[in-house]
């Protein structure tokens, strides 16, 4: 599996596997272009001139991957890889001369990538039925913080509206 994605044919995207015997991998695979230092592929770039050609494709073994981490699980809901496990063991020191490959370094999840993080943290012997449960659970996450907060805001707007 490995070798085949390691052929770089997809379109960027996540991956994560699982195998029967036990093991998870991911890999943020694609064929990522090699930028020039200077090229911040986040903004936009300028097609007028060579500054920020391609310089070639990275390899495989240059791409975010990780294998079995300590943490026994992984999530991925279209998030950067620090924030697909508590406590990731990827860092963004490892991809420093081209941070785009690693994506975010301190970037949080957000709130379904955040309840999945939690709930796998959380969980211990997990059955089938449990995972598949954490997979559809239909809770929003922290909704009690977001109802309080609105709560709040409609309670202020009654006073203001007695005010006036």
């Amino acid at each position: 599996m490995k070798k085949a994605i390691s052929k770089l044919q997809l379109m960027s995207q996540n991956i994560m596997v699982g195998t029967v015997q036990g093991d998870i991998y991911y890999v943020r695979n694609g064929r990522v272009p090699i930028r020039p230092d200077g090229c911040d592929p986040g903004k936009p770039l300028p097609g007028n001139s060579s500054k920020c050609e391609w310089q070639g494709l990275h390899s495989y073994d240059e791409l975010v991957t990780i294998t079995n981490p300590p943490q026994g699980y992984m999530q991925n809901n279209n998030i950067s890889p620090p924030a697909m496990m508590s406590d990731s063991p990827l860092r963004a020191e490892k991809y420093a001369k081209h941070p785009y490959i690693y994506n975010a370094e301190n970037a949080e999840p957000h709130q379904r990538g955040a309840m999945t993080r939690e709930q796998l943290h959380g969980a211990k012997n997990v059955t089938l039925e449990q995972m598949i449960d954490i997979a559809f659970s239909p809770e929003i996450f922290k909704a009690d913080l977001w109802q309080a907060r609105l709560r709040t805001a409609w309670e202020a707007g009654i006073r203001w509206s007695a005010l006036g």
